[in-house]
């Protein structure tokens, strides 16, 4: 099944909105966000040493303003805000976007060619730490997912949280937390 998610994942004990979808695991918070493909937002922030830099730039748009009101247009501002009204300094934001899984058969085997878009951005106490955006697909493999891994040991995320149904997309987090 095709997957399409973006989720912020951080250690900090927060008290989110009973209305934010969220999940305590393992001491970590998850946060699936209701947009995805914002590697604009992660590209964007590598010229940036601080993310409260990286936020004062994107607040000095010309759309900016506008973009608070309509997420469709502009979901880096609601994650902008999301960020900073629940003043999070140390998280992970990991968007994944599975756009093909295909089975096929040849004369000699059988499977599913998989491609997606995995982009990766850590922060730790408003410092961006790490970014990455990296395409993948099982005829070319350019994934690169040494800088991840080793991010989500230090942040404490030990497991492959995408492979959990519930963070397949938005729709399935959300159905998992209104249970």
């Amino acid at each position: 099944m095709p997957q399409q998610i973006l989720c912020i994942i951080t250690p900090q004990e927060i008290n989110l909105h009973k209305t934010i979808v969220h999940f305590k695991i393992n001491e970590l918070t998850f946060i699936p966000v209701d947009f995805s493909l914002i590697d604009r937002f992660i590209k964007d922030s590598q010229d940036f040493t601080f993310l409260k830099d990286y936020f004062k730039h994107i607040k000095l748009q010309e759309n900016f303003k506008e973009a608070v009101f309509d997420e469709d247009d502009e979901p880096e501002a609601h994650l902008m805000k999301l960020i900073e009204d629940y003043r999070i300094d140390h998280f992970i934001i990991e968007d994944y976007y599975e756009w093909e899984y295909a089975p096929f058969e040849s004369l000699f085997e059988k499977g599913y060619l998989r491609s997606f878009e995995y982009t990766f951005l850590y922060v730790k106490n408003g410092e961006i730490i790490s970014t990455d955006s990296s395409l993948f697909d099982d005829e070319n493999p350019q994934i690169k997912y040494a800088n991840a891994q080793k991010y989500r040991k230090e942040l404490g995320l030990d497991f492959d949280w995408l492979s959990q149904e519930k963070f397949y997309s938005y729709d399935c987090s959300k159905k998992e937390y209104l249970k």
